[in-house]
């Protein structure tokens, strides 16, 4: 019994987040088109990713491939809600949706930008979100003693109900 728990405290500790390669992807406006970066959490760059553009109707309308940095860039960004989607095989897949305006003046991050917001303030706020989602995604200190946490109560309501069942 002993080298179970052994075993599953090892494993426990050695085992690192199942999000280290989740697929991450931010997307503005910039110069009448549509830039921006894809990455994996933790901050690696998606270098040659296969990143599209597509229409409310799910169309495919323009496709680009990633740089060395993570970064795409689409020279033009048609009116209305677009999709900007990447695709980082083994099944990583990111999704970031704009609205543009008539003429593709002007676009924002669907639902999640408050009405006025330009292009060029979208595109300054772009390293500030990555960075906001880098944060939200990192491992904590409070998450590990968390686990620890869980792990030591599992173990002694285990050991609460072992006693339990002894009759002196």
């Amino acid at each position: 019994m002993k080298r179970l728990l052994t075993l599953v405290f090892l494993a426990v500790l050695l085992s690192s987040p199942a999000l280290a390669h989740n697929l991450k992807i931010f997307a503005a406006a910039a110069a009448g088109g549509v830039s921006g970066k894809v990455y994996f959490v933790g901050g690696g760059a998606a270098q040659n990713v296969p990143v599209a553009l597509k229409g409310a109707d799910g169309q495919t309308l323009a496709t680009v491939t990633t740089a060395a940095d993570g970064s795409f860039t689409f020279a033009t960004l048609p009116a209305g809600t677009v999709a900007v989607t990447a695709a980082g095989g083994d099944g990583h897949m990111a999704t970031f949706p704009l609205s543009a305006a008539a003429g593709g003046a002007e676009a924002k991050p669907a639902a999640t930008t408050p009405a006025g917001c330009d292009g060029a303030l979208s595109q300054q706020l772009l390293p500030l979100a990555e960075r906001l989602d880098a944060l939200e995604s990192s491992l904590r200190l409070r998450d590990v003693l968390g686990g620890l946490g869980y792990i030591f109560g599992l173990f002694g309501l285990w050991a609460w109900m072992k006693a339990r069942g002894r009759t002196p």
